[in-house]
């Protein structure tokens, strides 16, 4: 059983204050430390950063409850690289219903993880975060195909900056990326389902409308957003 587990998945054991007490070998291959580095220690020792203390902090609330916790937890190993596990938490409970100690049963999604990072920046743009253009494309061989069978349509909204260059030359770059990324967070509280805004490129974003009835309406909210002033004073 126990060379079973140590080909398929990752274990630890911990005591009530998640001291770990028992760690299986896989454990020790994937985090680069050695059973003696472990035992004794917390799961600080594996803290990536990545994660808000409130994360954590929600997770012990779960299985200080009793209940089990599923999530996925990024972690970094004893040489600085980091890993993902799909993580199971389930408390051993005593006789008066409190916990005891718990295990943690993980297994290694390092490749799904990388692989979902690699297609999230082939489809999104690095400044803004929105969608780009290679992922407006998709969407729209999509829209229309769907328009087709269902004999529907859509509208395209193009929203281009007048005189960006200006901001470019005149006051840097650094605060025309300021701009453009205020900008798309502008126009994303625009936008309820997050998904209809795209950066075509440089200045000019696109919003994909289902509703044709809606444009000017939507024309009129998009240009709204220039409203208030863009104030980078002390950027």
């Amino acid at each position: 059983m126990k060379s079973a587990l140590d080909e398929a998945v990752i274990v630890a054991i911990t005591d009530k204050q998640g001291i770990i007490t028992s760690v299986n070998d896989r454990f020790c291959a994937i985090s680069k430390y050695t059973h003696d580095e472990l035992i004794g220690q917390d799961h600080r020792i594996l803290n990536s950063g990545y994660h808000p203390q409130i994360f954590f902090k929600n997770m012990w609330k779960t299985i200080g409850k009793g209940k089990t916790w599923h999530g996925e937890i990024c972690n970094r190993a004893k040489d600085g690289s980091l890993y993902w596990v799909q993580t199971t938490i389930a408390p051993f409970m005593d006789d008066r219903g409190k916990p005891y100690q718990y295990i943690s049963i993980r297994t290694d999604i390092t490749a799904q993880k990388n692989i979902q990072q690699i297609t999230h920046i082939a489809y999104h743009d690095d400044l803004t975060g929105l969608p780009n253009r290679r992922s407006l494309l998709k969407r729209l061989n999509e829209d229309v195909k769907e328009c087709k069978k269902l004999d529907t349509s859509f509208a395209v909204l193009l929203l281009d900056i007048n005189r960006f260059k200006n901001v470019n030359d005149g006051l840097g770059h650094k605060v025309g990326d300021l701009f453009l990324k205020e900008i798309s967070d502008r126009l994303q509280t625009l936008d309820s389902q997050k998904d209809r805004f795209y950066r075509l490129n440089g200045d000019e974003f696109v919003y994909i409308l289902k509703d044709v009835t809606r444009v000017e309406e939507m024309a009129e909210r998009m240009l709204s957003i220039f409203k208030e002033s863009f104030n980078f004073l002390g950027y």
